[in-house]
């Protein structure tokens, strides 16, 4: 026996696009006072005080707050190493008392930014948002025009590396299950069964262990490469129980070969191995009940949304 998915909403990165009446297009603007950072995504990051109006228009932190939060997907994702810096210099401006104008990004630490994420915002049909266009901020950092440079940022590897620390995630096989308990991962919840049993399958004995080691797919999640992608990770990390059956419930291989269809090639784009945690070849080819009946399938075909993927 083994698991396929009910039918999931694709999670997608239009939330990055926001309205326009929330993210005006303004210059520098003159900062009437300097106020400390108050939220700690833009913290640690070489300043500690910012001003608003921000470079987005926004007049309070609370908002800039809340449009960071749309992007933490392609944060996640690490398309560039700059990207944080970059959306805290335009949302989280730097602010000093003796300087008119607020300092946000320079255009080469911009486009640098685009030239890595915007490929990842194209690939699901989405333009570069029109509030960090590279043009509007200035060339260099000079005497005429203030800016932040940031770092260096080097050139991504083609050597791909586990997509999660090998730590959390161990390699177990498919074990007999003790007792079954009603599922408190809220991700799993919802999804055609209520129960499950640990350890699970790849040998973590707490829910707890699960639900720490299924926050890295997050961003895999939220990007919408596969409608089965929760289903498929739910299935693995909290497998459905059953007092009839001794063994967990997981899911069986075309399910898994068709999120790894649609969700590898995303990870190899930014240097990520398929981790061997979720290799195929171990889960069963079919539901079935021939020979030891240690998985189970539900048996509804593939009718999610179009994969972003592919267009």
């Amino acid at each position: 026996m083994c698991t396929s998915s009910a039918m999931l909403t694709v999670s997608t990165l239009s939330m990055l696009l926001l309205p326009q009446h929330i993210l005006g297009v303004v210059g520098l603007e003159a900062a009437r006072t300097c106020e400390p950072i108050r939220f700690d995504m833009c913290k640690g990051l070489g300043y500690n005080v910012t001003g608003m109006p921000n470079l987005a228009g926004q007049s309070d932190q609370q908002d800039a707050y809340l449009t960071l939060q749309h992007y933490n997907p392609l944060i996640q994702l690490g398309c560039s190493d700059q990207l944080k810096l970059f959306l805290c210099s335009v949302y989280v401006p730097m602010c000093s008392e003796k300087v008119l104008l607020l300092i946000g990004p320079c255009r080469p630490m911009c486009e640098n930014v685009r030239k890595r994420c915007q490929p990842v915002l194209n690939r699901f049909g989405f333009p570069w948002p029109t509030d960090l266009d590279c043009s509007k901020f200035p060339p260099s950092n000079d005497q005429d025009h203030m800016c932040m440079d940031g770092p260096t940022e080097d050139d991504p590897t083609d050597t791909p590396k586990p997509y999660n620390p090998q730590n959390i995630l161990g390699v177990a096989g498919v074990e007999a299950v003790r007792t079954c308990e009603p599922i408190r991962v809220d991700m799993c919840k919802g999804l055609g069964y209520n129960v499950m049993g640990m350890p699970n399958l790849v040998g973590q004995i707490d829910q707890q262990d699960a639900y720490l080691t299924l926050q890295h797919y997050n961003p895999l999640i939220q990007v919408g490469c596969s409608d089965q992608l929760k289903s498929f990770l739910c299935s693995v990390y909290v497998p459905m129980c059953s007092e009839k059956v001794l063994l967990p419930i997981g899911p069986c291989r075309p399910m898994c070969e068709n999120v790894r269809k649609r969700c590898q090639p995303l990870l190899n784009e930014f240097g990520f191995a398929w981790p061997t945690d979720l290799d195929c070849s171990k889960f069963p080819p079919s539901n079935d009940h021939n020979g030891q009946p240690h998985v189970y399938q539900y048996e509804r075909s593939y009718r999610g949304h179009p994969d972003p993927l592919q267009r």
